[in-house]
């Protein structure tokens, strides 16, 4: 059985790092509705999307550099952490896919994912998986497919998140997930110790990078490289 809609609303004054960690090494992940931001990202997704583009860019400049709730939660959990990468997925009703970006093979997190969700957006999170040392393959969207057999039998619990009306997922890089319903644009954050190991991803558009610059907060970068 499903667990019913679990909604985290915390008020700013109460983002402490010591309730952030509380809850990432508890459930793995933090969620927020907001329709303000749904419709804000449900506009978006009626807009071509490249991670190149400027216009892209500077929606998550705007969405995710400078909300208050991912600074807070990446604050806590890291000194610094880069954008690596980010993608948007429109998923289906029929999607059953069991999908990972990292496992739990990786003992410490050092790598978070922050989902902006459309309204009536559905997305399932399994209970402690990003503790478990699933393996996974290549799936359909780019990410890893990890069997469910090996979820069932680690006894994840699947905790399902209705943002009905839109808003804000973060959650542990290693947890693994079901994009069920809505438009989704992910966003994966690594630590800066990651950051020395990983390569940088790359942006085939140099106007990108006046804006990559412009993003740039005090706890937060990117992982960018850029054609000359």
């Amino acid at each position: 059985n499903l667990h019913l809609p679990l909604l985290v609303m915390i008020p700013m004054e109460n983002l402490s790092p010591e309730n952030v960690e509380k809850r990432f090494s508890e459930d793995g992940f933090l969620a927020f509705e907001d329709a303000a931001l749904g419709d804000r990202v449900k506009s978006r997704s009626k807009v071509r999307f490249r991670p190149e583009d400027v216009d892209c860019l500077e929606f998550c400049k705007q969405n995710v550099f400078q909300d208050d709730r991912v600074q807070g939660v990446l604050g806590a959990l890291f000194p610094w952490a880069a954008l690596i990468w980010y993608e948007i997925y429109l998923c289906g009703p029929t999607n059953t896919e069991i999908n990972a970006i990292l496992t739990g093979q990786i003992r410490h997190m050092n790598a978070v994912v922050v989902q902006l969700c459309g309204p009536q957006s559905k997305v399932i999170i399994y209970k402690d998986s990003h503790l478990q040392p699933f393996h996974g393959a290549p799936g359909s969207a780019g990410l890893l497919e990890i069997a469910g057999a090996q979820v069932r039998k680690a006894g994840c619990e699947p905790v399902e998140i209705i943002l009905q009306h839109g808003g804000l997922i973060i959650f542990d890089a290693r947890s693994v997930f079901t994009l069920v319903k809505g438009f989704v644009m992910q966003h994966l954050f690594i630590s800066e110790e990651q950051a020395k190991t990983w390569p940088r991803r790359l942006l085939p558009n140099k106007k990108a990078e006046t804006k990559v610059l412009e993003m740039k907060t005090a706890g937060m970068g990117t992982h960018f490289t850029f054609e000359n």
